[in-house]
């Protein structure tokens, strides 16, 4: 089944279309933006595929998660208990910034230890609660809730048993794209259910930019093409905007090479 297809970036020149059987992802296929021909596959068993399934589960399925999610939070425990014990107070944290040679080794060493931790916590900081967020998205989501309530937009479904087929896919693009002038296409979603609704995604600004608070989802009923409503991302929450800025900056996809090179070295 297609289930639906990422409309070009200037980072991508293709679109990527998705495939599915049984609810399951089959195949992501890139083409041609200009004569739909297929380009190519992402590979499914190749070694970045496998390196990933080390990062993200160690190889190990669902426990792996859970294990790598224990992981990330006994890191955030090491990383704060770790700054207290070395906060030498407000007059002299600058100094405790640098490591003094004429110490002793067994003291430069305790510093190079203090020091080093010093200056990495903030990243350490960041990719293990975006880690712990990976492993545990449901608790994660409850626990943000709790300090800055989230939305949770519920898309609206299609009427049942209307006798036809889905309205064409240019339909839906062209009618939404009325909705919102001027806007790129940036997503289409095709229903998986008989009472599910299509959704086109448009970026106010610029697709692919890794910035989603300028999109807007807009639904249609599968059978009919008529307007079922429309999810304006612009309103969100503070939750909203710090669970969407997570994955960004657990990979550094913000600020240009500059940062994946920063993300990368320190890494």
């Amino acid at each position: 089944r297609f289930s639906g297809i990422d409309y070009p970036t200037a980072r991508r020149h293709s679109f990527l279309a998705y495939l599915a059987r049984d609810g399951e992802p089959l195949r992501t296929v890139f083409s041609d933006p200009v004569t739909g021909g297929v380009l190519g596959e992402l590979p499914r068993h190749d070694w970045i595929q496998r390196l990933q399934d080390v990062h993200f589960n160690l190889l190990m399925g669902a426990t792996g998660y859970v294990v790598s999610g224990v992981g990330a939070m006994c890191l955030v425990v090491l990383v704060l208990t770790g700054l207290i014990l070395w906060w030498p107070g407000v007059s002299r944290w600058t100094e405790a910034l640098t490591v003094h040679t004429g110490r002793g080794w067994r003291r430069v060493i305790r510093e190079c230890h203090w020091v080093t931790g010093a200056w990495t916590a903030g990243l350490l900081l960041l990719w293990a609660i975006t880690g712990v967020y990976f492993c545990f998205p449901v608790q994660f989501r409850e626990a943000v809730n709790v300090i800055l309530p989230l939305t949770t937009p519920v898309a609206p479904v299609s009427a049942y048993g209307l006798p036809g087929g889905d309205v064409p896919s240019e339909v839906l693009v062209s009618r939404a794209m009325a909705r919102v002038p001027g806007a790129q296409v940036a997503r289409l979603f095709l229903p998986a259910t008989a009472t599910a609704s299509a959704a086109v995604v448009l970026a106010r600004r610029e697709h692919g930019d890794f910035d989603t608070s300028d999109e807007v989802t807009v639904y249609f009923d599968r059978h009919t093409g008529e307007f079922l409503g429309l999810n304006d991302h612009s309103g969100r929450t503070a939750g909203d905007r710090v669970m969407a800025w997570l994955g960004v900056l657990h990979v550094g996809s913000f600020g240009g090479t500059p940062v994946r090179a920063l993300w990368m070295v320190t890494g």
